[in-house]
């Protein structure tokens, strides 16, 4: 719902210190019997052995490696592909990510057999693990991941003490709320992480390449993480995408219905629902995926009391009443009409205060495009 500033990553520099520190875990802390490298930093070496044998690899090499095959790779040459993948924006993760989901890709189609074979052999109570290289990248990407939970790394200009990878991403994005629903507090106090979760936009258990990748690691509540789950949701757009708008292409509505009933008078509620105001068709699909793959028209019901104390409020103040207090207040001339709208204006930020909110601090606040949408459709300021 809301969009996430991958800049505050690397402005702060937690950007670079987050792949420092995660190379230096991938390098020297993980260990397995790989089939296509040995010596120190195997992992790292078998991991750019698989981006390479499914396709990946061009995506992520520099012109000094473009053209050379595994065998000519140098130690800086496995770091700068490792880099690349690690520090990947969510453009960049989705091109891959198309690549490894295309149905008739090498490894959507192996990955697939893979499963199959598994499955098949647990049916009949067989004892059931993955072939390499599949076997590998399961284990890549569980280890890895947790591995990098427990990491701490020092970014100064986001905390004055080091801390744990998670907690500081938190800090560095400057966010107090779920980006998908913008419902739920998240954050951290005295070194323990709240009602956080760190959901891989492409799931780690599917695309295990991306168990670390900084921008498929969405910081979110456990209801939306759980809601998302491992699907592959094409439709869907990561809010570390520059192109994410959600929250300027979708708006609430809250909307007076009648309901009848046969024998009885006729009810008067009120129901919340989403309305997406993008032109662009594909964005259209995308936002109604959201929608429905979060399950925010369900999430938001449970706010139709909040919506109901505001549309009382608003009743209760409506622009004529303020102006008639303002005129009151300042006893100004009735044709003063400059300095009772400047006064109706501070009494309308006093009362309404709790319905304002910038954009930019929409991640800081729950429910803060909630209210400001119902606000400004209810005041008429479209």
């Amino acid at each position: 719902m809301i969009a996430l500033n991958a800049e505050k990553y690397r402005d702060l520099g937690f950007e670079q210190a987050y792949f420092d520190e995660v190379y230096r875990y991938l390098y020297e802390k993980m260990d397995y019997a790989t089939s296509h490298a040995d010596g120190d930093g195997r992992v790292v070496k078998e991991l750019v052995w698989c981006l390479m044998e499914y396709d990946l690899l061009q995506s992520l090499l520099s012109e000094e490696t473009k053209g050379k095959n595994y065998r000519e790779l140098t130690d800086d040459d496995v770091k700068s592909i490792i880099k690349a993948l690690i520090l990947a924006d969510a453009g960049t993760l989705r091109s891959l990510y198309e690549v490894l989901h295309k149905p008739s890709g090498k490894y959507a189609r192996e990955f697939k057999l893979a499963k199959a074979a598994v499955a098949e052999k647990r049916k009949n109570k067989e004892q059931a693990n993955l072939d390499e290289p599949f076997r590998f990248l399961e284990y890549f990407g569980k280890k890895a991941y947790e591995g990098m939970r427990n990491l701490e790394i020092s970014v100064p200009q986001v905390s004055a003490v080091r801390e744990k990878i998670p907690i500081l991403m938190i800090q560095a994005l400057g966010i107090r709320t779920c980006p998908y629903c913008n419902r739920t507090y998240i954050g951290s106090s005295k070194g323990k992480i709240l009602n956080v979760q760190l959901d891989h936009f492409y799931s780690k258990s599917r695309y295990p390449f991306f168990a670390v990748s900084l921008y498929n690691l969405v910081p979110s509540c456990p209801f939306c993480n759980l809601n998302k789950s491992s699907r592959d949701i094409v439709k869907l757009m990561s809010p570390f995408d520059k192109a994410y708008s959600f929250d300027e292409s979708v708006r609430f509505v809250l909307e007076e219905v009648r309901k009848e009933k046969e024998g009885e008078e006729t009810q008067k509620t009120q129901e919340l629902h989403f309305e997406v105001v993008a032109e662009n068709p594909e964005e259209q699909k995308r936002y109604q995926t959201a929608i429905k793959e979060f399950q925010l028209e369900t999430a938001y019901s449970f706010h139709c009391t909040e919506a109901r104390q505001f549309t009382d409020k608003m009743r209760a103040y409506p622009p004529s009443l303020l102006r008639e207090l303002a005129r009151h207040i300042s006893g100004a001339d009735i044709s003063d009409t400059e300095k009772v709208n400047v006064l109706a204006e501070a009494l309308e930020m006093a009362f309404f205060q709790e319905y304002f909110c910038e954009p930019k601090d929409y991640i800081k606040k729950p429910l803060a495009k909630f209210y400001r949408d119902l606000y400004y459709k209810y005041r008429g300021w479209d």
